[in-house]
């Protein structure tokens, strides 16, 4: 990860550092999370646990979201923006969590934590493919060392 945003550090200051610690914070706490669903957690229905999940994320992200950009009823809802907010929930959220917690529940924690690793560079891939986006040498670097760790931590010799 030091090395994908090494290159926003240099050009993005202090923010760009704070972001930085904040994404790994949150990695770290979605790890924690996923451990503590394994050990505690596996009796709970995944729909339980992403339905509450997203409920309890949802209430202070609209209520940032207002504060900071204004009411959502105000907003230019183009076609784009729909099928994008769409995507986004069902498959991207919904669907996503609830595979994600049946996963946790079925095999081992440590295999369904590679899922989040790999997840950034699947929308970089997008990205590329998609919207035209350009790949830097940090985001290649270090998108080669995501996949050749995962690589290490799934394949058994």
């Amino acid at each position: 990860m030091a090395v994908v945003f090494s290159g926003e550090l240099g050009t993005g200051g202090p923010r760009a550092f704070a972001a930085s610690v904040g994404i790994i914070a949150a990695a770290l706490a979605t790890a924690h999370a996923s451990v503590l669903v394994k050990a505690r957690g596996t009796h709970i229905e995944p729909a339980v646990l992403a339905g509450t999940q997203m409920f309890g994320g949802c209430v202070p992200l609209l209520i940032g979201g207002m504060l900071l950009e204004g009411s959502p009823l105000g907003f230019r809802w183009t076609p784009m923006a729909i099928g994008a907010l769409a995507y986004l929930t069902i498959l991207g959220s919904v669907i996503a969590f609830l595979i994600y917690y049946w996963l946790i529940r079925h095999t081992t924690v440590t295999g369904v934590l590679m899922i989040p690793l790999v997840t950034p560079l699947l929308a970089v891939l997008v990205g590329v493919l998609f919207g035209g986006e350009a790949i830097g040498w940090h985001t290649a670097l270090g998108g080669s060392a995501i996949i050749s760790g995962v690589a290490l931590a799934v394949v058994r010799a």
